[in-house]
């Protein structure tokens, strides 16, 4: 029950920051990633969006590196997520890895019905 709750709020407060700006999304962003941590910690059912929600979570507290490995990690425990796979192709163009970005995005497209 505990890990779910540190889930949920950590997405909640994930959610909340982005209307946020400055100091107070900063410190929404810290907040959720203690949630997450420590919902990660204590094992969680839907771990691949877990991943998904720390790389987020990372990304926003501008450590790319790891925000990078979270999203690699979710794309292993499920090759269809789609959003991780966006969020990391976003990462990758922003470190100007243009060509790993795009495959990213030509495997998104693939995954697409019709």
């Amino acid at each position: 029950a505990l890990v779910q709750y540190d889930a949920r709020e950590g997405e909640r407060l994930l959610v909340e920051a982005g209307s946020l700006s400055g100091p107070a999304r900063r410190a929404r962003v810290e907040e959720a990633r203690a949630h997450l941590v420590r919902a990660k910690r204590m094992g969680l059912f839907d771990v691949a969006a877990l991943e998904m929600q720390l790389g987020a979570v990372e990304g926003e507290s501008g450590r790319r590196d790891a925000a990078e490995g979270h999203y690699r990690r979710a794309l292993e425990l499920d090759s269809e997520l789609r959003n991780a796979r966006l969020a990391l192709a976003d990462l990758l163009v922003l470190r100007g890895e243009r060509e790993g970005a795009a495959e990213l995005l030509v495997e998104l497209l693939e995954l697409e019905p019709g």
